[in-house]
């Protein structure tokens, strides 16, 4: 399989015939299906060491390093190793900090994981930055989150993990716990598989304790609790996007969380599907249009120069 074809298909930029050339080819043989997670994984790790894939607080490193970089990588070939050099970077702290920050900034249609420096494992979805102290306190660990994470908290009781998002902070000491905190939706939601935490509001006193197998929503600005009823959505951590009795539209804006587009649905015949299935990130958006076309009646266009599709 030519290379170019198989980063065209990451990128979600394959032709129909490309992309059942490249599945056909996956399915030959257990040999092609490992080449091709192998050079997926390098695959994100690159695009997450291009420039447009770091904050612009970060400094941009010589051309010679992106190369000696892009060499390494071929030969990790995971994204730990890529996560690990990102660490590397780091800018001094704003206003008089003496402590320097680190940023992992996953760009759209990807998702990657990493190790904190206490142990801590964190998965990325798509979108998503966290920023984190090269290394912690003395009485706290403290990280900054836009987007959506899963953790798995070392445990410390002598320093409470806490995740800093949007208007909330998130106090734990060891546990599993999903948060859904983008700043471009309204949404927050924390969802907890062991261990427990607290959420606080850093307007009010407002705070929420939460138990296993709890959710923790808004909900006209008042925080409440409910039991999680299904686990297929945290399954982004394998790179799926899994969805189950959900309207067209609530399908569209998952698209648009993932994809870093914008959807307009201008038929409304559709509004009222319901769609159930599964989706890879890396499958891209043209083919998961491309999918749901054979089960409802729609078209779609994408403008040029922009990032904007057409649903009619």
């Amino acid at each position: 399989m030519d290379r170019s074809t198989l980063y065209r298909f990451f990128e979600g930029n394959c032709t129909e015939d490309e992309i059942k050339e490249v599945r056909n080819w996956i399915e030959i043989s257990p040999e092609n299906k490992k080449t091709f997670y192998h050079e997926s994984s390098v695959f994100d790790a690159a695009t997450l060491l291009s420039s447009g894939a770091l904050s612009s607080d970060c400094p941009k490193r010589p051309i010679r390093m992106r190369i000696l970089a892009r060499e390494l990588l071929k030969i990790a070939a995971t994204i730990f190793v890529m996560l690990s050099c990102v660490g590397l970077w780091q800018y001094a702290g704003k206003q008089g900090q003496e402590q320097s920050m680190s940023i992992i900034n996953v760009p759209a249609g990807k998702n990657a994981n990493l190790v904190l420096p206490d142990g801590t494992k964190v998965w990325m979805n798509a979108r998503t930055t966290i920023k984190y102290p090269s290394s912690f306190g003395k009485n706290k660990r403290d990280i900054f989150l836009d987007g959506e994470a899963y953790f798995e908290v070392t445990s410390d009781e002598s320093k409470p993990f806490i995740v800093h998002a949007k208007a909330y902070d998130i106090n734990v000491l060891g546990t599993k716990f999903n948060v859904d905190a983008y700043s471009f939706r309204p949404d927050f939601v924390v969802s907890l598989m062991e261990g427990s935490l607290k959420i606080k509001s850093v307007t009010d006193s407002g705070s929420l304790l939460l138990k296993p197998s709890q959710l923790a929503y808004l909900a006209n600005n008042k925080m409440l609790s409910a039991p999680i009823t299904d686990y297929n959505p945290y399954r982004w951590r394998e790179g799926l996007i899994c969805f189950d009795n959900i309207l067209f539209p609530e399908l569209m804006k998952l698209f648009e969380k993932y994809y870093d587009i914008d959807i307009c649905i201008e038929n409304n015949l559709v509004k009222d599907y319901i769609c159930t299935g599964k989706f890879r990130q890396t499958d891209g958006i043209d083919y998961a249009l491309n999918i749901l076309k054979k089960d409802i009646n729609f078209k779609y266009n994408r403008e040029e120069n922009s990032n904007i599709i057409h649903i009619k």
